[in-house]
């Protein structure tokens, strides 16, 4: 309550017990000239504390959400540490079961490269299989490969002007695959609409 003069707050503050009474039981708080300046500053400093305190709340909570994501995220690094080691140990394997293979064939003799290539064929025709008659440039074995080979030839051809589409067929296995998703990324950053992805 706001009291005009300071004759008339001053005459209620020396009424023994006013002050408190009307505070206390009916939460009102009298004020006069020269003391209102000071009660408007600290409910501003009031309010900007509540607000203070409820935006500390909600970064309190943010931490709580990303502590917990992050130990989701831990748990998947164990897990591709985990395949990452057992990739290693089969790669280990084969190099181990090549030099066994190596110093079996160590003392056989090596033919010349045109029997070799007689009875073998050419060894890069068993790189990549093309079919260039029927517009199939390339097969990829390894899960990963085909998509990002196939946005690569997509992007050749929207920078050269050149139409048409370029076809790419992958198993949901590569779906799974880095490569995949992030060939994904590059076609959708350079808007490759000419690159066409079937999903086996």
């Amino acid at each position: 309550m706001f009291l005009a003069t300071e004759g008339l707050y001053a005459e209620a503050l020396r009424r023994p017990g006013l002050f408190e009474s009307l505070q206390r039981e009916h939460r009102v708080i009298l004020t006069g000239p020269t003391t209102i300046a000071a009660l408007l500053n600290s409910l501003q400093m009031g309010f900007r504390t509540l607000a203070i305190e409820k935006r500390a709340s909600e970064v309190w909570n943010l931490l709580g959400a990303i502590k917990t994501e992050f130990a989701k995220f831990g748990d998947l690094l164990v897990k591709t540490h985990k395949q990452l080691a057992a990739a290693s140990n089969t790669i280990e394997g084969a190099t181990r079961k090549t030099r066994t293979i190596e110093r079996k064939l160590r003392d056989v003799q090596e033919l010349p490269v045109k029997e070799s290539a007689k009875l073998l064929g050419k060894v890069e025709d068993f790189d990549m299989e093309i079919d260039t008659e029927n517009n199939i440039h390339c097969t990829t074995g390894s899960l990963g490969h085909g998509l990002p080979i196939s946005v690569g030839m997509a992007l050749a051809r929207k920078l050269q002007n050149k139409q048409g589409n370029v076809y790419v067929m992958i198993s949901d296995g590569e779906c799974q695959e880095g490569t995949t998703w992030e060939s994904l990324l590059i076609a959708a950053k350079h808007k490759l609409d000419n690159l066409i992805l079937f999903v086996d």
